[in-house]
């Protein structure tokens, strides 16, 4: 009975215990994971705020200035001594110039004065004036200027010495007074008097300007320019217009011209004309005339056009399809909305029923309804006239925006009102349309009517 008594032992394995809080915590950490994932494979949309805005079509140009001028030519011969500042208005018999015979014999020799340092100010402004103007093709300019500001070193000095003199200087040399009332200028440059009539392409040439700066010489020949006056404040600024902008100038129209010397800005009449078959503009002023009155070319900005509303990206304007429906076939418009009587076939007959929908726009003849909302081919029976019947069919287009202020994507329409590359002014007041801080797709490309919206 060997091994009667041997036991044979089998080992079994225990079953895993099960915890519904493993399983829960499984099914957790499961959705997050999924949820990380669709966060990164799914589309997700940029948002854009609208704000009001305002968009600004300027043009810059080099303007010819035509002023009413009149050149006053030295009576006698002599060194001469100016006394009239650049660019002051001087009355009927105003000190201009003194002519004496011997050189060593200067008006302002010996009355002894420095520059303060209102000179100094107002040297510096003509010095940032034409530099912040200033055009690197036309490297001659610069000497002109260098003359300028010479005679202008020179004003500064004369004004300074007079003011502290109290002696007579008529007893020092002969002096010139001017016929009539005008702001003097040392300049000439034989296009006084010139009209817009008269103008020719080269007058337009810098290169072939030339300017001769009369507060160089230290004397004067009878006969010779001793200075001009211009005497109206009225004057003009010709500019000359490429083909695609003679449509943004309209005759009689004003527009705001800013000058870039001093970035002043002054409101200017348009009118339009041509030399040889290419097109000019006249800006026509009627102030500054005394701010600008000693330079013949003016470097301007012209505000062409400038319109204000909400601001958009042009990436968000999209064009969307929809149904229209003339306005007779449609009753109580209100409050964004529209009702028709649509033509039903049943067993016992044709019967009419109400629909009521949104409306996306409305204009005289019809009303735009989103093409999910009522079915092509759908015959309506007009309220007014039962025998007057219209199928649903007509496809018209709108432009409009995404917007996601209710987390999906909700078509609104927009009425464009001038755009650049970048962005689009879209009027602000459209029953249907768009409104400040309405949050917006970036790309109205990138989704579809209703669609939820990931940001």
């Amino acid at each position: 009975m060997a091994g009667k008594g041997k036991k044979i032992i089998t080992k079994f394995r225990r079953p895993l215990p099960f915890h519904i809080g493993t399983v829960l915590f499984g099914l957790v950490l499961l959705y997050l994971l999924s949820c990380v994932v669709l966060y990164f494979v799914r589309d997700r949309v940029t948002v854009y705020q609208v704000e009001t805005g305002e968009i600004m079509e300027n043009g810059q140009y080099t303007g010819l200035a035509l002023r009413t001028e009149q050149v006053v030519n030295a009576d006698a011969g002599g060194y001469v001594t100016y006394i009239a500042p650049e660019g002051t208005k001087t009355g009927l018999n105003t000190y201009v110039y003194g002519l004496s015979p011997n050189a060593d014999n200067d008006l302002l020799e010996g009355l002894g004065a420095d520059l303060d340092e209102d000179n100094y100010r107002a040297l510096y402004e003509e010095i940032t004036g034409f530099e912040s103007s200033f055009d690197p093709s036309l490297f001659s300019d610069t000497y002109s200027f260098k003359s300028t500001l010479e005679g202008s070193i020179y004003d500064e000095i004369r004004t300074s010495l007079l003011e502290k003199e109290e002696r007579d200087i008529t007893a020092i040399a002969d002096i010139r007074k001017s016929p009539v009332s005008g702001v003097v200028v040392y300049n000439v440059d034989g296009l006084e008097g010139v009209a817009y009539q008269n103008l020719t392409k080269d007058m337009f040439s810098r290169a072939n300007y030339t300017k001769t700066e009369l507060r160089a010489k230290d004397r004067l020949e009878a006969g010779e320019p001793a200075y001009k006056l211009v005497t109206d404040e009225e004057w003009e600024l010709v500019i000359r217009l490429d083909p695609s902008e003679v449509k943004h100038f309209v005759d009689d129209e004003y527009v705001q011209v800013k000058f870039m010397r001093d970035q002043n800005i002054v409101w200017a009449q348009v009118e339009k004309f041509k030399i040889d078959d290419d097109d000019y503009c006249r800006l026509k002023f009627t102030n500054s005339m005394i701010r600008y009155a000693t330079d013949r070319f003016l470097q301007v900005e012209v505000i062409i056009n400038s319109v204000s509303g909400l601001k958009v990206p042009n990436s968000s304007i999209v064009v969307k399809k929809f149904f229209t429906i003339p306005v007779d076939f449609t009753t109580d418009i209100s409050d964004g909305q529209a009702t028709v009587m649509a033509l039903n076939s049943t067993e016992t007959g044709n019967e009419t029923v109400p629909m009521t929908f949104n409306i996306y726009e409305r204009t005289a003849d019809a009303v735009y309804v989103d093409m999910g909302d009522i079915k092509e081919g759908t015959v309506l029976v007009n309220p007014k006239d039962s025998k007057s019947t219209y199928a649903v069919g007509t496809v018209g287009e709108l432009h409009g925006v995404y917007d996601i202020n209710r987390g999906y994507a909700d078509f609104n329409l927009v009425t464009v009102l001038y755009n650049n590359d970048e962005y689009c002014i879209v009027k602000s007041d459209d029953a249907y349309g768009l409104s400040i801080y309405d949050r917006i797709v970036l790309d109205g490309s990138k989704v579809n009517d209703e669609q939820q919206v990931y940001q």
